[in-house]
């Protein structure tokens, strides 16, 4: 990465960034890219992806249909209503 590509990733980012952290910003991700191009060159091939680093499971509860409000129940304490929808304040113009 050059000043070039790091000025352009900046203004993407909207951040504003002095001499002196472009030069440090410049140096530290230089080291991240040549970290990354180590990590490439390494045969995975055989190694299993992991999704997950526990064992854990997600616990869902049975999906059951149960009776719900009636909409007669449902809009009884509503303020203002319009057939068989809440109304409320127009907030968007």
């Amino acid at each position: 990465m050059d000043k070039q590509q790091l000025e352009y990733v900046a203004n993407l980012s909207r951040l504003h960034l002095g001499n002196d952290e472009e030069d440090l910003f410049l140096e530290q991700l230089q080291k991240v890219f040549i970290y990354m191009e180590k990590i490439n060159a390494l045969d995975t091939d055989k190694v299993i992806a992991t999704y997950n680093t526990t064992d854990a499971n997600n616990v869902f509860r049975e999906d059951v249909v149960i009776p719900s409000l009636s909409e007669e129940k449902a809009l009884q304490n509503a303020p203002i209503q319009n057939k068989h929808f809440f109304k409320v304040q127009q907030v968007l113009d």
